[in-house]
Parts: C-alpha cells; structure tokens; sequence
C-alpha cells in the first residue's frame, strides 16, 4: 500500500513538473510574439519596412535559428534561403495559433504557429524553443525517486513494523491473560491501557464481563453449598428415624410418631424441592415468563382469604385494603400469587399478635402492594440480608423452625421480574412493612 501510495504521488509529481514546465514555455513564446508584433507595428514606416523590421527583431532574440516567417501567399520571408530553414517542419493544420511538441533527431522542441497581421500585411510566425531544461528536470526528479524510493520503503517499513508491535503488544498481553482466567480465578483481570481507543474500551467491557462471571459463579457457588446444607438436614433426620424404628422394637403408638416425624420431614422437604425449583423457574428472563393483565385487588383477595384461617388460629386479625375498582398490573399471575403468599407467609411467623394488613395503592408512578404487620421486627443488622437466599434472622436452622430462608428471596426476584422494587422497613418491637412498587402498570378492568 505504501509502494502504491508512492507509486501514484511520483507520478502525479512527475505530470506537475511536466505541466508547469511546458506551461512556462509557452508562455514565453506567447510574450516573444506580442513584443514582435508590438515593436514591429510601432517602428516600421511603411509595409515595405515590415519585413526587415521582423527579420532584425528576430535575430536579436533568443533561439532565432529556431524561428520562421511566411507570408500571406507562403513565401518565405525568415530565413532567406531554404539552406537556413531549421529542422522544424510547417503542418498543414498549423491554423491562427497552435501549440505543439516537435521531437527531433537530437532534441525536442516546444512550437508555437501563430497568424499575424501587421499594418495590413498577414504573416504566419513560427517560434520554437528547446525543452532540453523539461527534459534534465525530469531526469533528475526520476533519479531522485529512484534513490529515495527503496530507502523510503526501507525506513516504512521498519518504522511500521515497530509501531505495529507495539501497538499490538496490549492486544497480546490480553490475549496471555484471557488464556489464564478461568473458573478458579475469575477475580483475575485484563490489564487495561491508557489508550483512549478501541483497545481501552474492549478491555473494559471484557473486565465488566468477567465481574459479571464472577458474581454470577459466586451465587451458584453460595446457592449450592446452601441447597445441599438445607437438603442434608431433612435427609438425616428421615434417615435416622427410620433407622432407629427399625433397630429397635417400639408400641404402635412410638411407630406412629416415628411415621408422623418422617412425613414432617418428607413435606419439608418437598417444600424445599419446591422452591428450589422455583428459584430456578425464576431465574429465567422476564422476556420468558408470560405476561398478562393481572387485577392485583382481586389477586390479593384471594391470597388474604386462603391465609385468613391460619391467621385466625394464632389470634391475628388479616385485614384488606384495596382501592375501589381494578388495580392492573401488566405481569405473570402465578409468580404474583407466590409474592404475596412469600410475604404473608413471614408476616405470620414474625407476628405474634396484633394485625397483619395486606393494601393495595394507586400512585402516579404505579400501584404499591403493602404488607404490613406489628410483629417482632428485624434488627437493623440484618435488614440488609433479609432478601439473601436461606438467610434468617434466627441463625438456628432447625427442622423444628419449618422457615427455609427463601420465601423473601424469592419475593425479590419476582419483583425484579415484573421491573418493581421490593423493600422493606422494620422497627423492633413494632413490626415491619414491606412495599412493591411496580412502575408499569394500566388502569381497567380484568382482562
């Protein structure tokens, strides 16, 4: 390419000198001319006078034995004699002015052939000059390329060949980094050049993809290591269980209690398969979730009337506040359905007595589900990790508990889900509140 480039600039170089060069010719002849026509009409008497004033004149100027001089009826008036006529040539179309290139045996000449009339008379005036300076100019402007070509290229190329390796020696040390990073070492880094270009910008966006990878094989890592703690404790205690009916010999009534203590942790554990299915189910894309027009008043009705018996039986009062009419949110009912009951479910074993109050409001930004209860409340330490996946205020994880620590969690993502915001408040003593904000919402009935 650069050859090429090179290539196109000598040769347009070289048509610039040969243009300006027999430009400045030509214009040289055009002024011998003019002063010949000028002076001749300005000092001849008479037209007698006319032609040894033009045969003077133009063997006082330069390359005179270059010139010619004809007549209206093409007799030759400059030279004399035919001996004397230069290697120049007329042409048959050499009309009121031309200009032409004459090569001959030993030279090369610039001709200008131009149609003068002089105090009456007409003359065709030939004047000629020697382009031997075009043709040295050109040959020393070939012989320069010639020189500077192969050192040009020379020095290009190592020059290109150094930029070339350090510009590219980022990309390789990113390349050798890239290779290293794996699961084990995700923490690890691409180092990222102060540049200000493309490089700097990859170099980021592969940084904030790898601090993506490493927080998402974070969770997988936590979310397994809890999954297995939480399975192993249920498992143990079915399996020691029955270990101990079968080993020694118990009254009707001792079997069935080891029955009703393995079936409690048999549904325990089907509780907890189950939503560690959903939180699989939930980690989907919204996009893959269908979504519909769902009445929240309507919804949270529903919930509040299947949880109100086991409200009822600790002596707690469930109450409903929704507004008249419809409240609609665009969203997926089951996995709204699962967010309330989430919520309720925690209301009712943190509150002891008192209320428990389910409210749905219209806001100019969207709709807020509240649930609100005067239980126990959560300690400011732990207000922040009340959303984590098995995380409980009590840290005792007994099977006696029945909480697995994923109702709040999975809360959270089907908030994510439907673009709300899930948060909570707590005073301890006075209970808690918690709100989800959904920012889309319609206004109507049930679809």
């Amino acid at each position: 390419m650069l050859f090429l480039g090179y290539a196109v600039f000598g040769a347009a170089l070289w048509a610039m000198v040969t243009y300006s060069v027999r430009s400045a010719v030509d214009d040289s002849l055009s002024q011998r001319l003019e002063r010949l026509v000028q002076v001749v009409a300005t000092e001849a008497d008479g037209p007698a006078e006319v032609e040894e004033d033009l045969t003077e004149l133009v063997l006082a100027g330069p390359e005179s034995h270059l010139a010619q001089i004809r007549d209206s009826g093409n007799r030759q008036v400059f030279p004399r004699t035919a001996a004397q006529a230069p290697a120049i040539r007329w042409e048959d179309n050499d009309q009121e002015r031309v200009f032409r290139t004459v090569h001959t045996d030993d030279a090369l000449y610039r001709v200008l052939v131009q149609e003068v009339v002089i105090l009456g008379q007409t003359y065709r005036v030939l004047l000629a000059s020697s382009l031997e300076s075009l043709l040295v100019v050109r040959d020393r402007l070939a012989a320069s390329f010639l020189v500077a070509t192969p050192i040009a290229l020379v020095l290009c190329a190592l020059g290109g060949l150094y930029t070339a390796r350090r510009a590219l020696r980022p990309v390789d040390r990113l390349s050798e980094t890239a290779s290293e990073i794996t699961v084990g070492n995700l923490s690890k880094r691409i180092p990222v050049p102060e540049t200000g270009d493309a490089l700097e910008r990859l170099s980021r966006t592969f940084n904030e993809m790898l601090e993506r990878l490493e927080a998402s094989v974070a969770r997988i890592e936590q979310f397994s290591a809890d999954a297995s703690h939480e399975l192993r404790t249920p498992i143990s205690v079915i399996r020691t269980t029955a270990e101990l009916a079968l080993r020694h010999g118990r009254s009707e009534d001792g079997y069935r209690a080891d029955l009703r203590d393995i079936h409690a942790e048999s549904q325990r554990l089907s509780e907890l398969i189950e939503v560690l299915l959903t939180l699989s189910r939930e980690g989907l894309e919204s996009r893959s979730v269908p979504m519909s027009d769902v009445n929240l008043s309507g919804l949270a009705s529903e919930v509040c009337r299947q949880f109100r018996p086991e409200a009822e039986s600790k002596g707690l009062n469930l109450r409903l506040d929704t507004p008249e009419g419809s409240a609609v949110v665009v969203g997926s009912e089951p996995t709204l359905r699962r967010l309330l009951a989430s919520l309720l479910e925690n209301a009712l074993a943190h509150t002891q007595a008192g209320n428990i109050t389910v409210s749905v409001v219209q806001e100019k930004e969207g709709l807020e589900l509240t649930v609100k209860d005067t239980g126990e409340g959560i300690p400011p330490e732990a207000l922040g990790k009340i959303f984590d996946r098995f995380y409980r205020v009590d840290s005792v994880r007994s099977p006696s508990s029945g909480r697995l620590g994923l109702g709040l969690s999975i809360a959270k993502r089907i908030a994510e889900l439907h673009d709300a915001e899930l948060s909570a408040e707590s005073e301890m003593g006075k209970g808690s509140c918690f709100k989800v904000r959904f920012r889309r919402h319609q206004e109507g009935g049930v679809p």
